[in-house]
């Protein structure tokens, strides 16, 4: 059919019939190179440094890790949100949760998902960064120091219910850059995490928004501007 209407294959009878007069196969392929040059390359490492952080918190390499924290007090809406969580999640998918110094919620978490193959509960952690960089995505509240962790860690965020205040304006200002996802009730939360999750496009738009979007140096930049104005 596409020989008959003078065309040497269906790329181009596929081209026309999309109305794409912009750009051409040889644009397409000079896109397709740019990825395997700038953006493979960032991916493959994000994966290599991932599963050095799944083998050293003993977790398994294919599976995928939904961390769920409420910062060092764990704060939020924690208790809705798990139920809701394991309602959706798939064979291969697990939640880590970490309940910072919130010894109740802790308590509270294991008297009812204690037994559950699919979560594992934690109490205050020492090595969060770990967590971060093994987990596919993390679901926390606006609180500065996590959202600032996990953005600087790239790894997908979904905002849960912010305490009124700065948290406020922490949303604002990590969803308008692209650096987060949020919703308003936790069936909500729970969809924008999952498309998160099973999206690849969406992740790596975000994590490519995390790493425009926060300066990965700063306490060392920092430190050296209060040493260049500093009178000795």
């Amino acid at each position: 059919q596409a020989r008959c209407l003078g065309h040497e294959n269906f790329i181009q009878l596929g081209y026309d019939r999309l109305g794409r007069n912009c750009y051409t196969p040889k644009e397409v392929a000079s896109f397709r190179d740019q990825i395997a040059q700038d953006m493979v390359p960032i991916v493959a490492e994000r994966k290599k440094v991932q599963q050095a952080a799944k083998k050293s918190l003993g977790l398994e390499e294919k599976q995928r890790y939904i961390l769920v924290a409420g910062g060092s007090m764990g704060a939020g809406s924690i208790d809705r949100l798990i139920p809701a969580l394991l309602r959706r999640i798939q064979g291969e998918e697990h939640l880590i949760l970490i309940c910072g110094s919130n010894q109740k919620l802790e308590q509270r978490m294991q008297a009812r998902f204690g037994r559950d193959a699919r979560v594992t509960i934690l109490g205050s952690v020492s090595n969060m960064p770990v967590y971060l960089h093994a987990c596919d995505i993390i679901y926390t509240k606006h609180g500065g120091l996590t959202s600032t962790e996990a953005a600087v860690t790239e790894i997908p965020i979904v905002h849960t219910k912010p305490i009124p205040g700065c948290e406020t304006k922490n949303r604002s200002f990590f969803v308008k850059k692209g650096m987060s996802v949020t919703a308003y009730t936790e069936y909500g939360l729970v969809r924008k995490g999952m498309q998160l999750l099973h999206n690849s496009g969406k992740k790596n738009a975000m994590q490519r928004a995390q790493c425009q979007g926060m300066e990965k140096h700063s306490a060392e930049k920092i430190y050296q501007f209060v040493r260049e104005k500093s009178i000795y």
